[in-house]
Order: structure tokens, then C-alpha cells, then sequence
């Protein structure tokens, strides 16, 4: 499957609030959910680096590919 980290999520990446989270935590996790989600989901209780943090995502038909729209880091 290709994942895609959206500009958005990128963008919420270098936020304070997500400060510790890295782009390979992302991804890892992203590939690691199971199956096809057919409508925006958040999905919770991942970590990086022992920073908590959840992930919203949706799949696409044309190419297979998993689409990050964001990531919301936890205090």
C-alpha cells in the first residue's frame, strides 16, 4: 500500500503541540492498520519516541494508497 502524508499533516508535524512525533513513527503506524477504511477515521494510542499521538486517515481506490489528512499529538 502507498501512503500519503497530506500538507496539513506535514504542516501539524511541526507544531508544538506535535513536537517529538517523527515522520517515520507516522508512516510505521499508518501501514500498520489493517484492511480498507472507507471513510476519514481517527485511529488512537500510537507512539514516537514515547510521545502519544492519534492519526486520521481514509483510503483511496485509484492507486491503492492510504492518505494521512493528520496528526493529532497528545499532552
Amino acid at each position: 500500500m502507498f501512503v500519503v502524508l497530506s500538507k496539513h499533516a506535514l504542516k501539524r508535524l511541526n507544531g508544538k503541540r506535535q513536537k517529538g512525533i517523527a515522520v517515520y513513527d507516522v508512516l510505521k503506524a499508518a501501514t500498520s492498520i489493517p484492511g480498507f477504511i472507507t471513510k476519514t477515521t481517527r485511529f488512537k494510542g500510537f507512539r514516537s519516541q514515547g510521545r502519544p499521538f492519534d492519526l486520521v486517515l481514509v483510503d483511496k481506490n485509484k492507486p491503492k494508497k492510504r492518505i494521512i489528512v493528520t496528526v493529532i499529538g497528545e499532552d
